[in-house]
């Protein structure tokens, strides 16, 4: 049962065009790459392993493990900023509290992350239904339910870096900007100062895929990355403390921080 505080910031999300446009974008792309693996033939894509409702969901999965750090990092940014966006963060800190506040966000951004992961997972298996719709509804759970954690808390880690973006630069595109950029740049400099490439996220975000999806190592159109020597649960304990870090960062700014209209 979702609370009436939480469906209070859901209807704010509906108002959030750009939200909304970023994630149709995104459905669009994911439709796109069914149609070539589905009934392109000569995309390079195609594999008859996608009558599989297994594949296919997995497949979307990974795909959303791999882009969905924007459609997250958006998220997370105008559920944090859009109180700042309207002006509208005193009215809510004087009757909600500043914790309260932070607790009703957190479950929205919670929430709005595992509707996005499962929103995917739905469409995978609608698309095999639709290729083959004599196929047995079957799933290999011990395969999947790794795939749907692995999605969920990178996405969950990208919207959170957006999150407190979004309320450090009092800015819903500040947020985005900061989610979306500062990942990639620390990527490339690590390029040259190898030892950051410990503190960059992609690191423990391809030893979490790498693990989960090895169902799909035999596609042609996945190429998995070689930096897997970091084991699953120490990519998922050092992801685990960053979201943890980033809400404690987080309460700290909110609390400290003087709001005026």
């Amino acid at each position: 049962m979702i609370s009436k505080k939480v469906q209070g910031e859901i209807l704010k999300l509906k108002r959030a065009n750009e939200l909304i446009s970023i994630i149709c974008l995104f459905v669009v792309f994911f439709l796109l790459m069914y149609f070539q693996k589905a009934f392109n033939s000569e995309s390079g894509y195609y594999t008859p392993e996608l009558l599989s409702i297994q594949y296919m969901s997995s497949f979307n999965l990974l795909l959303l493990s791999l882009v969905g750090f924007i459609p997250g990092s958006i998220l997370g940014a105008y559920i944090s900023g859009i109180e700042y966006k309207h002006n509208t963060n005193v009215y809510v800190i004087v009757n909600v509290g500043r914790i309260q506040s932070i607790v009703i966000k957190i479950k929205t951004l919670l929430l709005g992350t595992m509707c996005l992961v499962i929103f995917m997972f739905c469409l995978g298996v609608l698309e095999a239904f639709f290729v083959n719709n004599q196929q047995p509804f079957y799933f290999e759970w011990k395969v999947l339910f790794p795939q749907l954690f692995c999605c969920f808390i990178i996405l969950l880690c990208s919207s959170m870096i957006g999150f407190l973006g979004a309320t450090f630069t009092k800015r819903v595109y500040g947020g985005i900007l900061i989610a979306i950029v500062f990942p990639i740049l620390l990527e490339r400099i690590s390029l040259y100062i190898p030892i950051l490439k410990y503190f960059t996220l992609n690191e423990y975000y391809a030893s979490l895929i790498g693990h989960s999806f090895k169902n799909m190592a035999g596609d042609p159109q996945i190429q998995f990355s070689n930096s897997t020597s970091i084991s699953y649960g120490n990519s998922m304990f050092i992801i685990t403390a960053i979201i943890l870090s980033i809400l404690i960062i987080h309460i700290i700014i909110v609390v400290k921080r003087d709001f005026r209209a």
